[in-house]
């Protein structure tokens, strides 16, 4: 079994693992750490983003302290986190998670099934197959708001800023102005 510790003060274990990076960790079989401080773990692993950390199988994490977990999944983005299953988060600061998501944009947020935000500030909650169309919204297919003691929502209108209620009272909505 291949193990290579080539780093300064870095670690290897395992099968055909590879601590290249400065205080890196590799373990598992066919793990590489190659990052400054990174650790990589599981099988078929990259972590080669400084601080980054990659775990399971077949995950990359690329951006600086960056995490993937999972199966095949990439956390590329700066700070960025991935899981789940096939997978990537792209955008600085961004999550992916669930199967088959990408989280392109800054800030983005993915929890979903095949499911893209490539908007900055954005989040996709649920569903599947949703491709976000702007920035700084949220999208979610259904949703559902329970309120022990009073059943309402607060919209804002987006020509006058004006905030409403929204409440629900014995099948009526009631719009109030806030």
């Amino acid at each position: 079994s291949y193990t290579v510790s080539r780093g300064i003060s870095s670690h290897e274990e395992g099968r055909y693992t590879d601590a290249s990076g400065r205080y890196s960790h590799a373990e598992g079989e066919q793990t590489t750490a190659s990052g400054r401080s990174s650790h990589a773990e599981g099988s078929i692993t990259t972590a080669s983003g400084d601080g980054s950390h990659a775990e399971g199988y077949g995950t990359t994490a690329n951006g600086s302290s960056s995490h993937a977990e999972g199966n095949s999944t990439a956390a590329r983005g700066d700070y960025s986190h991935a899981e789940g299953r096939y997978t990537d988060a792209s955008g600085r600061y961004s999550h992916a998670g669930g199967i088959k998501s990408v989280a392109s944009g800054i800030t983005s947020f993915v929890h979903s099934s095949g499911s893209t935000c490539n908007h900055d500030y954005s989040a996709i909650i649920g569903g599947q197959s949703i491709t976000s169309l702007s920035g700084n919204t949220v999208y979610v297919p259904k949703i559902e708001i329970i309120e022990d003691t009073q059943y309402q929502i607060i919209l804002r209108d987006v020509v006058t800023g004006a905030r409403n209620s929204l409440t629900l009272s014995g099948g009526t909505i009631i719009i109030t102005q806030l």
